[in-house]
């Protein structure tokens, strides 16, 4: 959901789906030939990132375009299918990754 307008930029674009009609005309450069959404305060979006057999659906993949004007708040509100427990295998290989990361990191600083 959005919470603020926001003069330019700083749409929601879905790069794995084509702009209806081709061209976005009025968005951002980032924006303009994908799906995409400008923030408007009060507005939400509302899409499935797994199909009904369970699969990713890899046209969900979504991003968030640089705002050029003004400024940009949203909020977040994930909705599991299933049990979801921040403990679970993913969350632990997901940590590990940050973890190796921030040590990589920090021995690329030391160069």
């Amino acid at each position: 959901m959005y919470l603020t307008d926001t003069e330019e930029g700083g749409e929601t674009v879905f790069p794995k789906i084509p702009a209806p009609g081709g061209i976005n005309a009025g968005f951002s450069e980032c924006a303009k030939y994908n799906l995409a959404v400008k923030p408007r305060k009060g507005d939400a979006i509302l899409f499935h990132s797994m199909k009904t057999n369970g699969q990713l659906e890899e046209r969900s993949m979504h991003g968030a375009c640089p705002v050029i004007k003004g400024e940009k708040f949203s909020m977040t509100k994930w909705i599991h299918a299933g049990h979801y427990d921040m403990n679970d295998a993913y969350d632990e290989r997901y940590r590990e990754y940050q973890s190796r990361l921030s040590r990589n990191i920090d021995r690329t600083s030391e160069l």
